[in-house]
C-alpha cells in the first residue's frame, strides 16, 4: 500500500469552475478543524482517494459524485468511469462470485485509499437484484466496502439526468481500446459517453446502464465474463 496521505475534499457544484475550497481530514484532527470541515451535500462533488485518470503511471484525485447524506454518512459514486474490466474472469458468476467484485474490495481499496481513508469505508448490506415477486433479495445479499449500483439503484439514486451521464476517464478510454467485444458502450467518443456496468445476482449475465433524459436504458448480456466500464459506489462515514 502507498504511503499514507492526508484527504482531501475538494467541494464543487457540478457544471461550475469556481475554485473549490480545501479541507485537510486526518485522523487526530482538532474539533475546531472538525467544524471547518466542508459540508457534502448530495449533487455536490469531492476529491477522496487518488486513482488513474490520464495513464497508468501517475494517480490522481479522484472525484466523486455525492447521491444522499444521512447524518454523518455520504453514498458516492465517482464522477466518472475510472475502469475497464470484467465483470468476470471466468463465464458463470454472479455478483457474490464474481472478480470484479473481489477487485474492488480489495486491490482498489489498496492502490486508491491511504489507511486513514480505507477506515472511512463503511460496510454495505447489498441485496439480491432479482425480481422481489419471485427472489428473496437477501439469498444472495453481500457485505461491500465499494460496490456496483443495481438497475434499480442506478434509475433511484440519481437527482436528474446531467448527474446520471456517465463520462469515461481518458485511463479507462484506453484500456477499452485493447477489450475485444461485440457491444457498442462508447456512446460519444468525443466526450467519452460510454455505458458502465450494474450489480446483477444472476451468474449468466451482466447489466450495463445508459442515461437518456430522464431514464436509465438498461442493456442485459447473456455472459457474465464480460468487459466495460467501472463506475464504483460507497458510503463514506465523515
Amino acid at each position: 500500500m502507498r504511503k499514507e496521505q492526508d484527504t482531501l475534499f475538494r467541494l464543487r457544484n457540478p457544471g461550475r469552475n469556481k475554485r473549490a475550497k480545501l479541507s485537510r481530514l486526518i485522523s487526530g484532527e482538532t474539533p475546531a478543524e472538525k467544524e471547518r470541515r466542508p459540508e457534502i451535500q448530495p449533487n455536490t462533488c469531492f476529491m477522496f482517494g487518488h486513482y488513474y485518470y490520464e495513464r497508468c503511471m501517475d494517480k490522481a484525485p479522484l472525484e466523486w459524485q455525492a447521491l444522499r447524506r444521512e447524518g454523518n454518512r455520504v453514498l458516492a459514486v465517482t464522477r466518472y468511469a475510472i475502469d475497464y474490466k470484467r465483470y468476470n474472469n471466468r463465464d458463470i458468476a454472479g455478483w457474490r462470485d464474481c472478480s470484479l467484485r473481489r477487485w474492488l474490495n480489495s486491490d482498489f481499496i489498496a492502490m486508491t485509499f491511504s489507511d486513514t481513508e480505507a477506515k472511512m469505508l463503511l460496510e454495505t448490506h447489498c441485496p439480491g437484484t432479482e425480481n422481489p415477486s419471485t427472489w428473496d433479495p437477501e439469498r444472495d445479499a453481500t457485505e461491500d466496502r465499494v460496490f456496483l449500483m443495481s438497475e434499480d439503484e442506478a434509475r433511484n439514486w440519481f437527482r436528474g439526468h446531467a448527474v446520471r451521464e456517465c463520462f469515461a476517464t481518458p485511463y479507462a478510454m484506453f484500456k477499452s481500446k485493447f477489450a475485444s467485444h461485440g457491444f457498442p458502450q462508447v456512446l460519444d467518443v468525443s466526450e467519452r459517453k460510454c455505458l458502465w456496468l450494474l450489480r446483477q445476482t444472476r451468474a449468466n449475465s451482466c447489466l450495463m446502464a445508459k442515461s437518456a433524459p430522464g431514464k436509465v436504458i438498461v442493456e442485459s448480456l447473456e455472459r457474465s465474463d464480460y468487459s466495460s466500464f467501472v463506475r464504483p459506489a460507497m458510503w463514506i462515514h465523515l
